[in-house]
């Protein structure tokens, strides 16, 4: 198993913006993308410019060859680069948990 984790400070004008961009992101990747395992959207109980997305996938090659190349992706980014003040995106490989 391959996970993303993507932490991202909005700009507060579009964070409400944002999640409803993020949110259909989410339905759109778990809806086309076999390979995806999970993707939620989580908003700062303290901060609600802060977001947190956890993504699961089957592999790697499930994010490179199909999550960061399909159209939706591709509108998704440009959407909303100009609302994202900080991003950190992490990459995790299982540990061989299953």
């Amino acid at each position: 198993m391959y996970a993303l984790s993507v932490m991202l400070t909005i700009d507060p004008a579009h964070a409400e913006d944002f999640k409803e961009a993020a949110l259909r992101q989410a339905a759109n990747t778990k809806a086309n993308e076999t390979g995806c395992l999970a993707f939620e959207v989580f908003v700062s109980a303290d901060d609600p410019t802060r977001f947190y997305l956890h993504e699961a996938y089957v592999n790697k090659a499930a994010v490179e060859d199909i999550h960061d190349k399909s159209p939706y992706m591709a509108e998704f980014r440009k959407t909303t680069r100009n609302w994202v003040v900080a991003r950190e995106r992490l990459c995790w490989n299982s540990a061989g948990q299953g």
